[in-house]
């Protein structure tokens, strides 16, 4: 027999995986750009497939920070550095929002 094996769940694991995707939302919204400038055809359906990943990404990290909130839904104290990464995916899906006119 072998011995039972422990899996611990850390939401940290989740959360840095979440986090990880920040930079590749950041290229891509730089590529879906030029291709909104130079084709705007493809550069339209680039861009929608990345807003509805970004919005995905957004409810998945809220329900990863809803244990880091208090009784009014704001990170607690020790978890505000939190919100900086959210708020960076936010301006990105703005940005995107903005250049594909809604």
């Amino acid at each position: 027999r072998s011995a039972p094996v422990v899996v611990v769940n850390d939401p940290n694991t989740r959360i840095k995986q979440l986090q990880g995707k920040v930079n590749s939302f950041q290229n891509e919204w730089r590529r879906v750009r030029k291709l909104l400038v130079e084709d705007g055809a493809s550069g339209e359906a680039s861009a929608e497939r990345l807003s509805e990943r970004m919005q995905d990404w957004l409810v998945e990290w809220n329900d990863e920070m809803k244990p880091y909130q208090d009784a009014d839904g704001y990170l607690k104290e020790d978890f505000k550095g939190y919100s900086r990464i959210r708020s960076e995916v936010s301006k990105i899906l703005y940005d995107l929002n903005k250049s594909k006119g809604f």
